[in-house]
């Protein structure tokens, strides 16, 4: 007599279900590995120097590609944050210094603190764009008009703000 041993149904649903989870998790963990900027894994020198210099972003000059902690620029127009924190307390020396427009695209949380007048942007010449699906946390403890620029556009990514005005702010 031979005996015949047949997997159950259960254990069949069971195996096929566990497979679907393993997929799922190996396709999240390479859509997560895929938004992290290239620059922010190569070797490019930060332009950050100092303690000082490491809340300014400063100069972003096209060919120039430059990354620091939390923030990567691709050398054209479009700066990533990623994480940044960043500060500015004197308005001449902003945060970010565009030598033309500019795309900000935002990837998870960051956070801008102006003080004494301080500013993000500064150049009445430039238009910023800001995209993503991160946010952007722009707080003042002084009165300033945060960002000067010519347009002012968001495509994507959250903003939020307590911006304390002198002047009206878009």
């Amino acid at each position: 007599m031979a005996i015949t041993v047949r997997r159950s149904f259960y254990v069949e649903k069971r195996t096929a279900a566990l497979k679907k989870r393993i997929i799922s998790l190996l396709t999240a963990a390479v859509m997560a590995a895929s938004v992290v900027p290239v620059q922010a894994l190569t070797s490019l020198p930060a332009h950050a120097e100092s303690q000082d210099d490491a809340a300014r972003i400063g100069m972003l000059r096209s060919g120039e590609p430059r990354h620091g902690r939390g923030w990567s620029w691709d050398g054209r127009d479009t700066l990533t944050l990623f994480g940044a924190e960043l500060s500015s307390n004197n308005p001449d020396e902003p945060v970010i210094e565009p030598t033309g427009d500019i795309n900000i695209y935002l990837i998870n949380y960051n956070k801008i603190e102006l003080s004494d007048g301080g500013v993000l942007i500064n150049d009445e010449s430039v238009s910023m764009t800001i995209d993503g699906s991160g946010i952007l946390d722009i707080d003042s403890s002084l009165p300033t008009y945060g960002i000067s620029v010519s347009n002012f556009y968001v495509n994507g990514g959250f903003i939020r703000t307590n911006l304390l005005t002198e002047r009206k702010w878009i």
